[in-house]
């Protein structure tokens, strides 16, 4: 989804820490004027930040990122369950992505979590059905939702939703976002057991050219 200019700056720079980071600058415009805009680039920052500890296997900041996104993770789940039929993909697509994430996070919440995200895809799916191929949302989408099947033991179900979205990378305008295909059909093939496959598209996210800094960073697969 669209950032706010500065905020999406900062992430695409990788300034994901300290107080003039991305992190802080989310978190103080969510205290100021606490919505839906400014909870979902709160959400966007601090999930930004997490990928980017992951890959640079910083322990504390993943701690740190995952402690905050415990308090807003529910307010999230009931935005989506309260006004999923009036939110554009640009909003479904990452909101999804957290909820389905967060549910690999918290056994405890896992279902409401499993459930919300699979109705904000389904939602997102139907309206982005006739969208150009050129376009992120639907196969970021179905990308999630493979990884829903996948987590529920779906792998049937999880390949079927891999396969529609690994042909959209090809048309993708956005080379960030087409990074983030290819990336996340990798890490979904090597988890389906499918190594060779996993290693083609890791490198094709790494050949991707054009891409921010945050993002080259996050390719790095193996």
């Amino acid at each position: 989804m669209a950032h706010e200019p500065k905020l999406g700056a900062l992430i695409h720079a990788g300034r994901h820490w300290g107080p003039n980071g991305s992190i802080a600058l989310a978190r103080a415009a969510y205290e100021r004027n606490q919505n839906l805009d400014t909870l979902i680039q709160y959400a966007v920052a601090l999930y930004s930040a997490y990928t980017r500890a992951q890959k640079d296997r910083q322990r504390s900041r993943m701690a740190m990122v995952k402690e905050q996104f415990a308090r807003i993770i529910e307010k999230i789940r009931v935005a989506v369950e309260a006004d999923v039929h009036s939110m554009p993909p640009r909003v479904l697509d990452p909101l999804a992505t957290y909820l389905e994430w967060w549910a690999r996070q918290d056994k405890e919440a896992s279902e409401r979590m499993r459930s919300a995200a699979r109705l904000a895809l389904s939602q997102g799916l139907k309206i982005t059905e006739r969208a150009p191929q050129w376009t992120h949302d639907r196969p970021l989408m179905l990308l999630t939702f493979a990884q829903l099947e996948l987590s529920e033991g779906r792998k049937d179900e999880c390949r079927h939703y891999l396969g529609r979205a690994e042909g959209f990378s090809k048309f993708t305008q956005d080379p960030n976002q087409r990074a983030r295909i290819l990336r996340k059909s990798a890490f979904l093939e090597w988890k389906l057991g499918c190594p060779l496959t996993a290693f083609s598209f890791a490198l094709r996210a790494k050949r991707v050219p054009r891409i921010a800094r945050d993002v080259r960073a996050k390719n790095r697969f193996f």
